[in-house]
């Protein structure tokens, strides 16, 4: 049962899997994987993620942001995403 990717879930998902996840054998990462729960990603990975969103998305997420929930999921990460070019989008 493949669940459908929004662009933004989909452009973190590949990232996850070819920097971050590379070496943990998986065949799939859905978007609802509890990633900090699973141990697949640690405080180390959160950092060369926030990194890869902003540069790729052309964002800025702010410390405050940087919560365990936020980077729970793909989905959640990729709702941060969204959530941070709203806000871009707004201020211009």
């Amino acid at each position: 049962m493949a669940t459908e990717l929004t662009p933004t879930e989909k452009t973190i998902r590949d990232f996850l899997l070819d920097e971050i996840l590379y070496d943990k054998q998986l065949a799939d990462l859905s978007p609802q994987e509890l990633l900090l729960e699973n141990e697949l990603m640690d405080s180390i990975s959160i950092l060369q993620t926030v990194a890869f969103c902003e540069q790729i998305f052309e964002i800025s997420i702010p410390e405050e942001e940087l919560l365990p929930d936020h980077f729970e999921s793909v989905r959640a990460i990729a709702q941060l995403v969204e959530r941070r070019l709203a806000d871009k989008r707004t201020s211009q």
